[in-house]
């Protein structure tokens, strides 16, 4: 989902959003607890609260931000380089200027600089115009397209809707957003690691994060809000599935929760097993 993240600041900066206004601080109680294990060398403590920070029900974008860069310094110090890209690349698309703590090392810095230069290259010059938007609602079309099973006529949607001359910025950033999760689905057909499924959610879940708030700073016409309603049910939904992918199951059923709450029509793509339409029906207040 590189590139899908790479392009939020494509689509923030499209839709006209106010982003002039001071950020507000992170609010999550796990941060600072998981700041001091860091600091005293006790990385089985700071995994744990790690774990408790991001399964916190009141998370917003900053919060995540921030999460995102403990998560980060945290899977460099443990070697895992390739989370720990992964979850710097989060932070910086949440925040473009994010920072590290004074204390990071210069190996988890040298980690974090790579990161940053990553998300600069991650977005191809020309990807996006200036076009105005056609009001067309084509995350709403793929759910459709996903609902069915049918991810070939998905893919080719996706392709025709890309190769439509006069693009603009924000119809541009919904078409990389619907690629990613077009991946997920696929991914989830398939036999990955834990760890994969689990990234491919933070992302979902930091860009859902950054939208929802974004978008409500301003009146959005309304072609375009019911864009943005579509792209965030949908991405709440798969979100869902990869949680539960990668072993997750009750922050599964909190995303599942989030999507019904703006769209109690929110469905289920066909690819979705027994146990995530076990885990949607008791997101919707069904038992099991």
């Amino acid at each position: 989902m590189k590139l899908a993240i790479g392009m939020l600041c494509v689509v923030f900066g499209s839709l006209a959003l106010a982003g002039d206004a001071p950020r507000p601080q992170a609010r999550n109680p796990h941060l600072p607890v998981i700041q001091k294990h860091l600091k005293g060398g006790d990385l089985d403590r700071a995994e744990a609260e790690l774990r408790a920070a991001q399964a916190w029900k009141e998370n917003t974008s900053v919060d995540l931000g921030q999460i995102s860069i403990l998560q980060g310094i945290l899977s460099t110090l443990s070697a895992n380089d390739e989370e720990a890209k992964a979850a710097f690349r989060r932070a910086l698309a949440l925040d473009p200027q994010a920072q590290l703590p004074e204390a990071a090392n210069e190996k988890v810095r040298a980690m974090f600089e790579q990161a940053r230069a990553d998300a600069r290259s991650a977005v191809p010059e020309g990807t996006a115009t200036k076009g105005q938007s056609s009001g067309r609602n084509l995350p709403a079309e793929m759910e459709q397209q996903w609902v069915k099973g049918d991810l070939k006529s998905a893919e080719t949607l996706l392709e025709v809707a890309g190769a439509q001359p006069g693009l603009s910025d924000w119809e541009s950033g919904q078409v990389n957003l619907l690629q990613a999760m077009q991946g997920n689905l696929r991914s989830l057909q398939e036999k990955k690691e834990p760890a994969y499924y689990r990234s491919a959610a933070d992302d979902l879940e930091a860009s859902e994060a950054r939208l929802g708030e974004e978008t409500s700073q301003v009146q959005l016409p309304e072609a375009a809000a019911a864009q943005v309603l579509s792209l965030r049910t949908s991405m709440l939904v798969v979100c869902g599935m990869l949680r539960l992918q990668s072993g997750e199951e009750k922050r599964a059923v909190a995303s599942f929760r989030k999507a019904l709450a703006l769209n109690p029509r929110a469905r289920l793509p066909a690819v979705a097993t027994a146990k995530m339409r076990r885990a949607f029906e008791e997101a919707k207040g069904k038992p099991r």
